[in-house]
């Protein structure tokens, strides 16, 4: 599916693979572990170097595969909404098994959190 060369950008990505990673990066996200419990705020992954316009092929690519994509206060572009967590660690645990699926399947992502 996926080749050695590591591919940093998800736009420079061919879209079925990206529709891959995605899949296997959403499972990955809904069988996480508890992350760590440290407070309550908003959880987001963004995905390549670039912020990714909300009308490119890889942000559709990325909601065809069952992601929400919203602007974060402060950024440009949009990244990954993956919830609210209230300080039970769930959100933060589902971010960080999504960004390393991403990460796997060579592709530059992230974790980030904006606390209340």
């Amino acid at each position: 599916m996926f080749d050695s060369n590591r591919i940093e950008n998800a736009m420079q990505m061919n879209q079925s693979d990206l529709y891959a990673a995605a899949v296997a990066a959403r499972d990955a996200g809904d069988s996480a572990q508890m992350g760590r419990a440290s407070g309550c705020g908003r959880v987001y992954v963004f995905v390549g170097y670039k912020a990714l316009r909300k009308n490119s092929k890889a942000a559709k690519t990325l909601q065809s595969a069952g992601f929400r994509l919203t602007p974060r206060p402060s950024d440009s572009g949009v990244l990954i909404y993956v919830g609210y967590d209230n300080a039970s660690g769930r959100e933060i645990g589902m971010g960080e098994a999504i960004a390393q699926s991403f990460r796997e399947s060579g592709i530059a992502a992230g974790m980030c959190a904006d606390g209340d």
